[in-house]
Parts: C-alpha cells; sequence; structure tokens
C-alpha cells in the first residue's frame, strides 16, 4: 500500500460557520479531523465543542430497525421497481424528510412490537390448548374440586406405569377411577373419593407416579375453555395480519428509509468530527491532516469563508500522528457530483438507489 504525502492543517473560523465548513469539507473528501493541537487543548479560552451524537445514534438505530422491520414482514412483496433516481453526495448530507422518516421508522418499532406481544400471547394460548385437549371429552367443569362429601382430582400417570386403576379401588373402596384419555406417553385420569380417605388416596397415587393436572385459568370444561382459547386465537390472527398489512403499506418507503439511514450517519460521522473541534463563544478552531496534492483545492474550498487558515508539512515531532493513507476521511462525492462514493462513512444502503442507473 502506497503512502501519500501528508499536510497538516489548522484552521480558525466564525462560529456561524462551523457546520458549513465541516459540510464543505464532508464534500470535498479528504481532510481528516484529528484531536486538537496541545496549545489548543490546555488553553484556558477554548474548549472541546459538543455535539448530540448519543441522539444522533438513537435515531441511526430506529431507522436501522425500521427497515429490518418491513424485511421482515414483506420479504416476498417486494414488486416496487427500482428508482432511476441517482443520490447526490449534497441530498445525503442534508437529507430529505428526515423527521417524517423518523416517526415511520417508530410507528413500525410500535407495530412490531404489538405484533410480537400478540404472537406471545398465541402461544400461551396455543399452550392452553394443548394442555386442555386430553381432557376434552370430559364434562364436568374442570373447576369442580366436588361436592361437601366427595373430592375430585384430575391428574396423569406415564403410559409406561405398570398399574392397574381396579387398584385404588381395592385399596379404598370408597374410591373411583376414571380413565379419560391416553396418548403415546400418558393416561389422563379422573379420581373421585371421599375427602376423609384422602390419605390412603394419596399413597396409592403416589406409587403410581401421579401427577396432579392444574388448570388455574379454566372456568367449565375442558370443551368450553378450548373453543374461548381458540376464538381468542382467531381474534389475534386477524389482528397481526392488520398490524402487517400497515408495515406492508410503508414497504413503499424502504428506499427513503435506506437513504435516511446513510443520511444519519453522515450526521454523526459530522458530529464526531465537531466534538474533534474546541471553540470560544465566538470561534472554533479545527486540525487534521490532509494529502499534499489536495491542498489548492481545500484552500479554494474554504476561501469563502472568513477564517485563519494553515497548512504546513508536519514537523519531525508529529510524525506519529501523520497518516499514512487518507482512509478515515470524510466521504466524498465523485467527479461531477453524480454519485455518492463511500470513503469513511458507512454507506450502508445508498447503492439501492444506484442499483439501476449502474445497470445493476
Amino acid at each position: 500500500m502506497t503512502s501519500t504525502k501528508m499536510k497538516k492543517i489548522t484552521l480558525y473560523a466564525a462560529r456561524g460557520d462551523k457546520e458549513d465548513i465541516l459540510r464543505t469539507l464532508m464534500l470535498l473528501g479528504c481532510v481528516e479531523v484529528s484531536e486538537p493541537d496541545e496549545q489548543i487543548n490546555s488553553s484556558d479560552v477554548f474548549a472541546r465543542e459538543s455535539a448530540d451524537t448519543e441522539r444522533l445514534r438513537a435515531d441511526h438505530a430506529s431507522i436501522l430497525r425500521g427497515i429490518e422491520i418491513i424485511n421482515q414482514h414483506t420479504p416476498r412483496k417486494k414488486t416496487r421497481a427500482k428508482t432511476q433516481e441517482q443520490v447526490k453526495s449534497g441530498d445525503l448530507l442534508d437529507g430529505i424528510d428526515t423527521q417524517s422518516l423518523l416517526e415511520l421508522a417508530r410507528n413500525l418499532e410500535a407495530l412490531d412490537d404489538k405484533i410480537r406481544a400478540l404472537k406471545s400471547e398465541g402461544q400461551v394460548e396455543k399452550s392452553f390448548i394443548d394442555l386442555l385437549t386430553p381432557w376434552a371429552g370430559f364434562d364436568i367443569p374442570l373447576d369442580n374440586a366436588g361436592t361437601d362429601n366427595a373430592a375430585l382430582i384430575l391428574g396423569e400417570i406415564p403410559r409406561s406405569a405398570n398399574v392397574k386403576t381396579e387398584e385404588l379401588c381395592e385399596a379404598v373402596p370408597e374410591s373411583e377411577v376414571f380413565v379419560v384419555s391416553m396418548d403415546a406417553q400418558r393416561r389422563y385420569l379422573a379420581v373421585v373419593y371421599l375427602w376423609e380417605r384422602l390419605a390412603e388416596v394419596s399413597e396409592v397415587l403416589g406409587r403410581w407416579g401421579f401427577t396432579v393436572a392444574s388448570f388455574e385459568d379454566a372456568h367449565g370444561t375442558a370443551d368450553d375453555n378450548i373453543k374461548r382459547s381458540q376464538e381468542r386465537l382467531g381474534n389475534m390472527t386477524e389482528e397481526i395480519a392488520r398490524l402487517v398489512s400497515q408495515i406492508e403499506s410503508a414497504a413503499n418507503r424502504e428506499d427513503d428509509l435506506k437513504l435516511c439511514y446513510d443520511h444519519i450517519g453522515t450526521k454523526i460521522t459530522r458530529a464526531e468530527a465537531a466534538q474533534r473541534m474546541a471553540g470560544t463563544q465566538f470561534v472554533v478552531a479545527l486540525t487534521g491532516w490532509l494529502p499534499a496534492d489536495r491542498e489548492p483545492e481545500v484552500i479554494v474550498a474554504l476561501s469563502k469563508y472568513q477564517c485563519a487558515l494553515d497548512i504546513r508539512d508536519p514537523s519531525p515531532d508529529e510524525a506519529d500522528a501523520v497518516p499514512v493513507m487518507p482512509s478515515r476521511f470524510f466521504s466524498k462525492a465523485r467527479k461531477g457530483g453524480v454519485m455518492f462514493e463511500p470513503l469513511a462513512i458507512d454507506t450502508r444502503y445508498v447503492s439501492t438507489k444506484n442499483e439501476s442507473a449502474q445497470g445493476g
């Protein structure tokens, strides 16, 4: 990898020009902002600049989540034609409808949260139905514990258990066992006995490996509860479909969300650069590096601002601080400003706008 001859730039400018200067340097794509000089950094006059990077990162994450939600819920329904619009670097830096797209992304997050909650509730209902299915033919309410004299207990034993239900009646004549249903692994039993024989009944059932069934939320027969759960599941399915439909209707703005994602990425990069600057109430100071062969165009670009500009070769004691290659510079536009070419900024999605223009 060939090294590039670098020069150090120091700039003092009016605070009101700060954002415009950063934007200009970003479009040039050849100035890397570094930490302030020790002289500036240790000055009692200059203070480090601040930027709202945390909020920008949160916005960035929201837009990305919105894109992911669209892709998750509409994976096979993207029939939109590729746009012929080409993204200019200025558009990417300035952004389009950022606030409305953030609101859209947050709305998509809210819709997805509701869908997740409904699916979670649906799993609970399905589990409840699975729990009740072996008892579907039992016509006594599941919340019926018995009468004043007789108790009713429901439970299961392993299908492989080498027991006979007649054993309980032989041990405790004042009892009776009903086999409600069986599957490959279990037998589901209803046991009726007198309350005063609980100890003897419990001893026999314990030898069988009897497990008491719990139906805390059941009211009425198993069949009644299954029908209610199925009705709730149906309503949830309809509501999920309605919410997914709202997400699908937002899919036509996916490209806008992708452009917004990259736009906020440029704002984060610009904010991080701003944080490496120092300033007073009226002046900001910037130090950094640029390739020597780009010096003339940097001077021309900054000449429209009222600023003090110094570009020089690095001193011997600055040798370790000089970047070998301009690998972390701001992004730049191709000649003619037609299409955006990423260098430092992670332009994850902007290529979606340019695929058709490049013959993709």
